[in-house]
């Protein structure tokens, strides 16, 4: 097991559980749609008391490459802690965590009856990136919001799942946390901004939402969700403005959120990340993580 790891609990593993059903193959709306099943591997840490604290993790990938098994980009140095690996280590501390299955962009996914997506365009620089990399040609602007709202249905429907399985995986539903890395981060900030849902916190690894669907929040009057927010200070060109943007309006509305810039990192670091607190003392991403969990999925946290 890692070093950075707190090894209370051994971590159970089980995979492949069936969360929900969602359709693809849009095809413009001209159907037939195909359905699939949405998938997620649970990581149970052995012997833990029940009531637990949950988290909910979603994968990166630029919407088009990845999986609840593995996002580490091999082909980039430094290379990004692996998803799941985060469900591991945050198993063996204790929580309860989902690593989730969601619709990609080339499935050519149904977007859903819940629109969240603002005005703004969908950012495309690590997408044009991926597409070429993965010898796609360029796509729509409409195929990539379609495969976005998707996958924000995908992480509500998995956090829902969760809630609804508490008394089977012997935890919280008031303390179910969401989150992710990069697209999974997006996607968890968004759902949990635009989506029915109530998630007890929100960790978004270089992963921001659009301007418009935090103001909308705010202005919703929807009780506020603590927010941790992570990002390389070489980041991709949307990634480090859009954190702040969104930090700055959390401060206007008085919303708890954490938010750490880690010097040196581009878009792909690890969890042993260093950055440095409020008091100037050196911290680890992961460490940061586990604190700011600690303090908002506790039972003293709970409304």
């Amino acid at each position: 097991m890692n070093k950075s790891v707190d090894p209370s609990y051994a971590v159970e593993v089980i995979r492949d559980i069936p969360y929900g059903d969602a359709f693809v193959d849009y095809r413009e709306g001209r159907g037939p749609f195909r359905a699939r099943k949405l998938l997620l591997d649970a990581y149970v840490p052995v012997g833990a008391p029940g009531q637990r604290a949950a988290l909910v993790l979603a994968f990166g990938g630029a919407f088009h490459r990845g999986s609840k098994e593995d996002d580490v980009r091999a082909d980039e140095t430094p290379r990004n802690t692996n998803t799941a690996a985060y469900a591991e280590r945050f198993a063996a501390r204790g929580y309860v965590c989902f690593s989730i299955d969601y619709r990609l962009t080339q499935e050519d996914p149904h977007p859903g009856f819940t629109p969240t997506m603002g005005p703004e365009p969908v950012p495309t620089s690590r997408i044009d990136v991926v597409r070429k990399i993965l010898n796609l040609p360029p796509a729509s602007s409409d195929m990539l919001k379609w495969a976005q709202e998707a996958a924000i249905d995908d992480i509500a429907c998995a956090y829902r799942f969760v809630v609804g399985e508490a008394a089977c995986f012997q935890l919280d539903p008031t303390r179910v946390a969401i989150g992710g890395y990069s697209a999974g981060g997006r996607i968890a900030v968004t759902a949990a901004l635009a989506e029915a849902i109530s998630p007890a916190a929100v960790v978004a690894l270089s992963g921001v939402a659009a301007a418009s669907i935090v103001d909308a929040f705010h202005a919703s009057g929807r009780r506020k969700m603590p927010m941790f927010i992570a990002y390389g200070e070489h980041d991709l060109d949307y990634v480090g403005p859009g954190a702040l943007a969104m930090a700055q309006r959390f401060t206007a509305a008085r919303q708890s959120h954490q938010i750490c810039m880690l010097p040196g990192q581009s878009h792909f670091y690890s969890a042993e990340s260093e950055f440095a607190d409020a008091d100037g003392t050196m911290s680890t991403l992961e460490t940061a993580m586990a604190q700011f969990l600690a303090r908002n999925l506790s039972v003293e946290s709970n409304p």
